[in-house]
C-alpha cells in the first residue's frame, strides 16, 4: 500500500507513530525518490519508503503509522475521506484475508461466526485472534451465500 497518497490528504500538522522512534511529524517529497517519507525528530532527519519501511533493500513491515493506536492506513484514509467506518468487525489487515468484512442484514452472521469460531477452537485451531475471526465470518459468509442460494432455487 503507498501510504504517501493518505498522507498527502493528512493535516499537515498530524502527528504519526513510527515503531522505531515513537511520535514523528512527516514530510512528503514528490519527486520520484525511492524514500519520499521524511520523518524529523529534533535535528535528525529519517526515509522512509512509500509504504513505510524503513530500507528498500529488506523486505520488511511497515514502521510508520497514523497514530500509536491507529495501524490501519485504510480506516485512516475513510476517515480522512470523511467516510464512516463501514466495518464493525474491523480486524487489522495483516491478520486477514482482505483487511475486513462488512456485516450484513442478516441477522444470523455475528452468531454464526461465534459458533463457527468455537468449533475452530475446539478443533485445535491455533491461528491468532484476528485470523480465526475473519476464517469464522468467511466461513459464515460462506454458509449464508449457500443457504440463500438454495432458498432461490425453490422459488
Amino acid at each position: 500500500m503507498n501510504i504517501v497518497e493518505i498522507i498527502k490528504k493528512a493535516p499537515k500538522d498530524h502527528v504519526y507513530w513510527c515503531t522505531l522512534f515513537g511520535e514523528c511529524k512527516v514530510e512528503i517529497d514528490d519527486t520520484d525518490n525511492v524514500y519520499p517519507i521524511t520523518i524529523r525528530l529534533k535535528n535528525d532527519m529519517y526515509f522512509i519508503t512509500a509504504d513505510g519501511r524503513y530500507h528498500i533493500k529488506y523486505n520488511s513491515e511497515c514502521v510508520l503509522f497514523p497514530s500509536k493506536d491507529n495501524r490501519d492506513w485504510a480506516a485512516f484514509e475513510r476517515e480522512l475521506d470523511g467516510k464512516p467506518e463501514k466495518n464493525p468487525l474491523y480486524i487489522p489487515e495483516s491478520e486477514s484475508f482482505n483487511g475486513s468484512f462488512e456485516l450484513t442484514n442478516t441477522s444470523d452472521r455475528p452468531m454464526m461466526a461465534a459458533v463457527i469460531m468455537s468449533g475452530l477452537l475446539a478443533g485445535g485451531c491455533k491461528d491468532s485472534a484476528g485470523v480465526l475471526a475473519n476464517k469464522a465470518v468467511h466461513y459464515a459468509d460462506i454458509i449464508l451465500k449457500h443457504t440463500e442460494e438454495e432458498s432461490n432455487d425453490k422459488c
